[in-house]
């Protein structure tokens, strides 16, 4: 009988939504370490910031913390808790300000990082963005995308995140992520875990293909059978109004309440609650 798998480990990417969380306890569950828990959060407007780790949090509109620069000292700084909501491709950031929150809950050394750039490179598929002969940076070709030169691509910001978490952990070697149904977003994290040598772990994909009878409820469901809370922070869809913020989407009442108002409209490319 061939020896059971070694036991990855693990950097989280969290983005304070429920599906990073629920494949964080997938990593978890399947007895692989998690090392820390990474995030990517929206600067305010004009503001850049260095990579960070977090401290003991403030209860102000900051919270304060330790940030790496570039060349590895120590400065520091705060990140700002109402910066806006970018209108970005690939990352999540509504309720970003509780993200400390949520590593003092778990335990983990928390990193952060700035989103920097934009949606560059389109297409499911991704190939890292190379500088032209002007210094511009030209997209690679997606196959259903087209490479534009313009600012680097927002994907690119994962890149001195997690080799700022490598170096403080030098034994990680894999990364796990939310990724249900986007593969915009899945394939983006597959390229930069291969140019890093870390695993992608996307315990979450496909999900509700599984339960095909139940389609995405079972997935909520299956979040309420272990106990997670999946509450709505913001809402951005049509069918939705102030009415339903705070409400559980994982527990059976807000299954049917919220997809009583959305299920009409049908469902896009990732479109998962």
């Amino acid at each position: 009988m061939a020896p059971p798998p070694k036991p990855l480990n693990v950097i989280a990417l969290i983005s304070g939504g429920k599906d990073s969380i629920y494949s964080l306890l997938h990593v978890l569950s399947l007895g692989h370490r998690v090392l820390a828990v990474g995030n990517l959060y929206p600067q305010g407007p004009g503001h850049v910031t260095p990579l960070t780790t977090t401290t003991p949090i403030t209860t102000t509109s900051s919270t304060s913390s330790v940030g790496i620069s570039s060349n590895g000292g120590i400065s520091t700084q705060t990140t700002e808790d109402d910066a806006p909501d970018p209108d970005s491709h690939m990352y999540q950031t509504a309720g970003h300000a509780l993200i400390p929150f949520i590593a003092r809950a778990l335990g983990l050394p928390l990193f952060r990082a700035p989103i920097l750039g934009k949606a560059v490179i389109g297409g499911s598929t991704y190939a890292p963005p190379q500088l032209s002969s002007t210094g511009g940076v030209v997209g690679g070709l997606g196959k259903e995308g087209k490479g534009e030169e313009g600012g680097e691509d927002e994907t690119e910001s994962l890149i001195p995140l997690l080799q700022a978490i490598k170096k403080a952990h030098p034994t990680a070697n894999a990364v796990s992520a939310g990724a249900i149904l986007s593969t915009y977003q899945r394939t983006r994290i597959e390229s930069v875990a291969a140019r890093l040598d870390l695993v992608p772990l996307a315990f979450l994909w496909q999900y509700p293909t599984l339960f095909k009878s139940e389609g995405e409820a079972a997935l909520l469901a299956h979040m309420e059978e272990v106990g997670m809370e999946a509450r709505i922070v913001k809402v951005a869809s049509g069918g939705l109004g102030e009415g339903e913020l705070w409400v559980d989407v994982a527990s059976r009442a807000g299954r049917e309440k919220v997809g009583r108002k959305v299920g009409r409209f049908g469902e896009g490319e990732g479109g998962v609650i």
